[in-house]
């Protein structure tokens, strides 16, 4: 089904273009304007009749998220005031109840410092002929019985 259209040749289509470039300019009716402007004041009146009503903007619908930012401004608010108190109060209750508690410079006027000395003697020392002793009963010797041993075990293998 299709329908045989009648195209405009290319000299009509030349002829046609140049028609809509040229200067020929189409204007409104000369009504329009006066149209226009008797519409405006029409309104103007009504709107000057009606003028205790007014138009009220619509309102926002409270979100959760909302609700839930002022709750937690409330908790920060509160939290920063238990502080500002807490830290006016401490000082003339720690007064009042810590009167037992010694203070630094009671603690350190107590403390006894022990010279280098007396430290060191409590740590028992050998002297040189012990440690001498000592090598017998030491590594070295238990080591030497061990390669004997092995030696022993080797020859007697060979």
């Amino acid at each position: 089904m299709s329908k045989d259209y009648e195209y405009l040749s290319d000299d009509e289509l030349n002829k046609l273009m140049e028609l809509a470039e040229s200067d020929i300019s189409v204007s409104a009716p000369e009504s329009v304007e006066a149209e226009v402007l008797d519409y405006i004041t029409e309104k103007e009146k009504l709107l000057q009749k009606k003028s205790n009503i007014r138009a009220v903007p619509p309102r926002k619908a409270v979100s959760r998220n909302t609700v839930s930012f002022a709750v937690y401004c409330l908790k920060v608010f509160g939290s920063i005031a238990a502080a500002i108190m807490i830290l006016a109060i401490t000082p003339f209750i720690r007064q009042n109840n810590l009167a037992g508690v010694p203070t630094r410079e009671d603690i350190i006027s107590g403390t006894q410092v022990k010279s280098r000395e007396e430290v060191l003697s409590r740590i028992p020392v050998k002297t040189r002929e012990e440690v001498i002793s000592d090598e017998s009963n030491g590594v070295l010797p238990r080591l030497e019985s061990i390669f004997e041993m092995i030696r022993e075990a080797y020859y007697e293998t060979n």
